[in-house]
């Protein structure tokens, strides 16, 4: 039996033609050493022992705005340890160069003029990642903490992967200051910069925290039930982050920002007509508060009563749709970009035309993201068992 993961990644292109595709492999040497390489090569086979993981990339970034990751686990009795890294160093190798960009777009310049700040969060940091390995050493059958194990193990192998450095010495310090860990903190970093008085980099003046938005839909008569979650970041960052997740068990997992807290209110909010959107502002709507944010389309010269109804580096940059139907074999509509197109009101989304453009870094993105639809087909297709299907069939009934 083979674990797939399977992940749609980031919408950050790195200048490929359609097609580029990578496929990296981590083995087990006989003596229990680990070894990678990119398949295709000669001799690699005869010094593997055992394989663990194996890694397959597809970039269509210019094509669809999408790439697309799926990562095979070989088998399940591997340590779970052994499985999150050798999964992670496949993909920190196969990927590294989408890496390297979105570095350069997000974290990089994140500690100018902060260095107090940026010491703090790194012990901090330091500490946690310890008193985790203490707490994963002390409870080895609990599957809770098998499970943070893995993912802990996932982080530190996509760090060697990306710097190419297989089985090296594990440094905590060094893994908190490093950029690939600074990404994965990106949705508790509104909260630790905040705890240890992050100064504001003025070199970011433009972005603001990210926020999302989220449909759970029943259809009427049960016919089915719709599933969709929408990024909401900087466009220095057009990358879903872990917000929308779809497990063979069937359970779709989102993340969204409860900002209205009035139940009432939410019976006014119509296809014509949202109350949410309408400010004390000049002009009298913003649109850092529609279903699908679009701060990039206020004016400039607008006046707000805060910063961030007005024009910003923020905004909408994808959508993701699933039912009960895709959801049985892993799959999900979702297209890519800020949403634009519809109207005049509404333009594309263009690096060269949008004020933004010499003030928030994009290094390798589509200058237009004006995509379709993409309904993906993974490599390995999850299959419902007679099981999964006898379930579904008697939950059907209950109705």
């Amino acid at each position: 039996m083979k674990l797939v993961l399977a992940i749609l990644v980031a919408a950050l292109a790195i200048g490929a033609e359609a097609g580029f595709e990578r496929k990296y492999t981590v083995c087990e040497h006989k003596d229990g050493g680990l070894h990678s390489f990119k398949e295709g090569r000669t001799g690699d086979d005869d010094v593997c022992g055992k394989r663990l993981a194996t890694a397959y990339f597809h970039d269509e970034v210019n094509q669809t705005g999408w790439a697309f990751l799926e990562v095979d686990v070989i088998s399940p009795k591997i340590p779970h340890y052994l499985q999150g890294y050798a999964t992670g160093f496949a993909e920190g190798r196969a990927t590294r160069d989408l890496i390297d960009l979105h570095i350069m777009n997000t974290v990089t310049g994140y500690c100018d003029g902060a260095k107090h700040f940026c010491d703090e969060l790194a012990e901090f940091i330091e500490d946690n990642l310890k008193w985790m390995e203490t707490e994963i050493k002390e409870h080895p059958e609990d599957e809770y903490w098998q499970q943070v194990n893995l993912t802990v193990n996932q982080l530190f192998g996509l760090i060697h992967g990306y710097e190419n450095t297989l089985g090296a010495q594990i440094n905590y310090r060094e893994i908190a200051v490093h950029p690939i860990f600074m990404i994965q903190l990106a949705g508790d970093l509104e909260d630790l910069a905040m705890k240890f008085k992050k100064p504001e980099n003025p070199k970011k003046v433009f972005s603001g925290p990210g926020h999302c938005s989220a449909l759970v839909k029943l259809l009427p008569k049960n016919e089915d039930i719709l599933f969709s979650h929408v990024t909401w970041t900087s466009y220095a960052s057009i990358t879903s982050t872990d917000d929308f997740i779809l497990t063979s068990a069937k359970l779709a997992i989102l993340e969204t920002t409860i900002g209205n807290y009035n139940e009432k209110s939410l019976d006014l909010i119509t296809p014509n007509t949202d109350p949410l959107s309408k400010c004390d502002c000049n002009p009298p709507y913003s649109a850092e508060n529609a279903i699908a944010c679009r701060s990039d389309l206020n004016p400039i010269n607008g006046t707000y009563p805060f910063k961030s109804l007005g024009f910003r580096d923020h905004g909408a940059i994808d959508v993701k749709v699933t039912n009960s139907r895709l959801v049985n074999t892993l799959q999900f509509t979702a297209v890519s970009g800020p949403p634009g197109g519809v109207n005049k009101d509404v333009p594309i989304f263009d690096w060269r035309t949008t004020p933004l453009r010499e003030k928030v870094p994009h290094y390798g993105q589509p200058d237009k993201w004006n995509f379709a639809p993409v309904t993906y087909k993974w490599r390995k297709t999850y299959t419902p068992s007679r099981i999964d299907r006898l379930k579904e069939l008697l939950f059907q009934e209950s109705y």
